[in-house]
């Protein structure tokens, strides 16, 4: 009997995610290096991960899309990332879950803004419902950015396909791309996009956040991590939502105007928690500029399933999920349904 235990001990801790008593369990986060991603930063930061006996490394990604296949061929073991067409594939392969919300487009927050080139914007495309028939360069084809493209042409009902997607794979070449005339659209981070107005690299046209509101990051958790070690994946969920209230709290709950007087009289903990974001965040923001232009994000991490839902089927009728992908092959209910918005 003790060397039947003995081994499967053994077996426990070599396959990766068994740990011993009190020893602490090591993950790999994958994130892009963005306001939303930080929230990694503010729970390691803050001790939330410690509390739990997690410890952590951060891998940054330059796309939605590669941070989802390393969450699915377990380069990482949790991603934060936009909901793009690759989470819904590799979800139908039982590759990955869906377990938590992070940042959403929400009305009265700028979020990202829709930003065109200098000559796009000489030829006259001054609004969003005039993006038909031009270039929008996005990460990749199938990200958040083609997503939110489709969702502008809903509105203003023209053929999802008149707006052309440009894939260029990184934000800074996004940038370049924009201020150089090579594409007429895009839709960037808010400060970033003010930066390019400020150097008279481009002009913000509309906020997605009023356009069309809905859930643009969640996290992942590999399935085999949630299989092997869900007790480890329901910790690092309560220290994540930790670090979400931390940032909704100092950056959600007043305006940034109120923000920025509590900023200019050292309260804390705003000034700790800037401080920290900008140990994760590139190019780094300034506390001023963070506060300024915050993103909005739940107070527990909910997931808006309705948002998902809509976006799979988007997917699904732009042929690039397959049909037979459902809604619950995405998520982990036990994890996300009582962290749903209404």
């Amino acid at each position: 009997m003790f060397s039947l235990l003995l081994s499967l001990g053994i077996a426990l801790l070599s396959s990766g995610f068994g740990h011993a008593a009190n020893k602490p369990v090591h993950l790999r986060l994958g994130s892009l290096s963005l306001q939303s991603g930080s929230v990694f930063q503010l729970a390691k930061d803050f001790g939330y991960f410690d509390e739990e006996g997690i410890t952590t490394e951060f891998l940054i990604f330059p796309s939605a899309q590669k941070i989802a296949l390393a969450v699915a061929s377990n380069d990482v073991d949790i991603g934060l990332t936009g909901i793009a067409a690759a989470v819904f594939n590799l979800a139908g392969h039982g590759k990955l879950k869906l377990i938590a919300g992070n940042f959403r487009e929400e009305p009265g927050w700028e979020g990202s803004p829709i930003v065109v080139s200098n000559k796009a914007w000489s030829e006259g495309l001054r609004h969003p419902r005039q993006l038909a028939g031009h270039s929008l360069a996005v990460t990749d084809i199938g990200s958040t950015l083609h997503y939110t493209a489709g969702r502008i042409a809903n509105k203003y009902a023209f053929p999802p396909d008149s707006i052309k997607p440009i894939p260029l794979h990184s934000f800074p070449e996004i940038f370049t791309a924009l201020a150089t005339d090579r594409v007429d659209s895009s839709i960037v981070p808010g400060m970033l996009a003010h930066g390019m107005v400020k150097k008279n690299n481009g002009h913000i046209i509309g906020w997605v956040s009023e356009e069309s509101p809905w859930q643009v990051t969640g996290l992942l958790v590999s399935s085999r991590l949630l299989t092997q070690d869900p007790k480890t994946v329901e910790k690092f969920l309560h220290a994540f939502r930790k670090g979400s209230r931390l940032y909704h709290e100092n950056f959600n709950q007043l305006s940034p105007e109120a923000n920025l007087k509590n900023l200019a009289d050292g309260r804390q903990p705003l000034r700790q928690v800037t401080e920290s974001m900008q140990r994760f965040i590139a190019p780094v923001m300034t506390a001023e500029q963070m506060v300024r232009y915050p993103l909005y994000m739940d107070i527990d991490a909910r997931l808006d399933l309705k948002s998902v839902e809509e976006q799979l089927h988007w997917y699904q009728e732009q042929g690039m999920v397959n049909r037979r992908v459902t809604l619950d092959q995405v998520i982990d209910k036990p994890l996300v349904s009582s962290f749903t918005t209404p």
